[in-house]
Formats: structure tokens, sequence, C-alpha cells
């Protein structure tokens, strides 16, 4: 564990469409030191966000475990995290810091996606030929998300749709966890593990802030059992 400055704080504003606007204060989140490898043993895949990536220590400190994790043969997913990041970076450059992550995972929403010239709805973009070994995971929201691997569309998945959207903070995190931890289970069936990352995100996307309604078994009355 490392404890180290402030805690990090987000204020998010969120208009009546779901919609939100962020005023972040990184605190602790910009100084995270050197990784322990000991962390990173047995760790199949490292999930990595371009917030990372923004300043202070943190930013050397996530290259260093993507490299280490590479270096061991492990896999990693990076989440472009939105276009605000792409300008601070500046397209070309930001590009270049996607292509010395080398991720095997691309995780981008329909803006980022075409804001970086990866793709365009079922249509390779330019630049999706500087991550031909990734898996490219093009969100849409409530439309389909589409699947690019070796360069190509592979695929175009369905998004069941959500009858009650109270907030979209931490929908596209909860995709990726959703994804790739049945990735890890399914022998890598990525349709099926698109299918789970839409069901994880249309949990969240039904709470307030990033959360999921509370786990209750199937055909257990609570209230009846509290009677009792």
């Amino acid at each position: 564990m490392q404890v180290r400055d402030t805690t990090g704080m987000i204020v998010v504003l969120i208009d009546q469409h779901g919609e939100r606007l962020m005023f972040p204060s990184r605190g602790a989140s910009a100084r995270l030191e050197a990784v322990d490898p000991a962390w990173l043993d047995d760790l199949e895949i490292l999930h990595i966000t371009a917030y990372s990536f923004e300043g202070g220590s943190t930013a050397q400190s996530v290259k260093e475990a993507v490299r280490e994790v590479k270096r061991r043969g492990g896999k990693v997913s990076m989440d472009v995290s939105s276009t605000g990041m792409i300008d601070h970076f500046g397209i070309p450059a930001f590009l270049d810091l996607m292509v010395e992550c080398h991720p095997d995972f691309i995780s981008a929403n329909r803006d980022e996606s075409l804001y970086l010239g990866l793709a365009d709805g079922e249509t390779p973009g330019p630049n999706l030929v500087r991550f031909a070994d990734a898996v490219l995971l093009a969100r849409q929201g409530k439309h389909s998300t589409n699947i690019f691997q070796h360069g190509k569309h592979l695929a175009s998945v369905p998004v069941k749709p959500v009858d009650d959207v109270r907030d979209m903070t931490g929908a596209g995190d909860a995709f990726n966890a959703g994804f790739l931890s049945s990735y890890l289970s399914n022998e890598g069936d990525l349709v099926a593990s698109c299918l789970a990352g839409h069901a994880l995100s249309a949990r969240v996307l039904a709470c307030p802030g990033a959360n999921e309604p509370p786990f209750e078994p199937q055909g257990v009355d609570t209230q009846k059992e509290a009677l009792a």
C-alpha cells in the first residue's frame, strides 16, 4: 500500500439526460510511486486508463508497470478515457503513447474512436493499422459495440435497452470490468465478453454514482425474512 498526499476527488454534475461534466482534483492519484513487482505476480491482464498519464509520478510508474507486465508475457488493456485527455497530449503524441503501451485491448467510446482515427462505426479508421495486434472495443452507448481485431471489423454486439438510466458515471469502467473478467473465464470469446461488459454496465447505469444495485438472491423475500 502507498499512502501519500491528499485524497483525490471528482465533482460530477449530471444533467437530465444522465450526461456528466466532471471537475477532478487528482491529489494522491497523481503521486503513485514505483509499483512493487510482487503486485504483478500471476497477473494476466493489467488494465490502465489514459488518466494515469496526465502528470505527476503516476505516469512513469504506470509506464514501468506496463513494460514489466509485457516483459512477463502478460496482456495490457487501455481505456482512452476522454477526448479531453487526447487534447491534453495532442492526437499525434497520444497515439505515440498508446503505441508505447502496446495494448492488447483498447476501449474507446464513439467520440474517442473518431477523434483518434481508430474507427467510424463499423469502418476501421486510418490509425487502427498502428494497433493491428490489439482488439478495439469501440463502444457507442446504447448502440452496438463494434469489435475490431487485426485491424478489421469482427462483430457488432447489440446493447440491450436500459429502461431507467440514472447516471452514466462509471458505465464505461463497468463495461471494461465485465469484459475483462469474462474474457479471462471464457477462453477469450470476444462477443460473449462484450455481452458481459454490457450487462455489468447496465447495472451501473441504473444507479446513482458509480455503483451497482444491491445483490438480492432470487427467490428470497428479504422483508419476510426480516420479520420472521
